[in-house]
């Protein structure tokens, strides 16, 4: 499962990315031994920019299933997968957000995932 969305340009940012030039890129679950791992790939354009501090929060059908913190430089990729877990047989909503110290909403990519 992947997000459909892809940001080729700094032109292509919302809001709230265009204010850090930062970007969830990649945003997708893959499968390994019977085990979901959720991977998240955060993005920066931008050798100008201050240090950005922030959280990328995973919710899983609306509820908050892990966070890790972030901090992002210029001409930073980061690069997180989550820990390995079990889904039962079913469909759900994966939705990644970053967000800043304030808790501003920054950047957002879900899929559904049908296991």
């Amino acid at each position: 499962a992947k997000e459909v969305e892809e940001k080729r340009d700094l032109q292509d940012l919302k809001g709230q990315e265009k204010k850090y030039n930062l970007w969830i890129d990649h945003f997708y679950a893959s499968e390994d031994k019977g085990m979901t791992v959720v991977n998240a790939h955060i993005r920066r354009r931008d050798p100008r920019c201050q240090q950005f501090k922030g959280k990328f929060n995973l919710y899983m059908n609306n509820s908050l299933y892990r966070t890790f913190f972030v901090t992002v430089n210029g001409y930073d990729d980061i690069r997180k997968s989550f820990d390995k877990f079990y889904l039962e047989k079913g469909t759900y909503w994966m939705t990644g957000v970053l967000v800043d110290e304030k808790d501003n909403k920054i950047s957002n990519k879900q899929f559904k995932l049908i296991i």
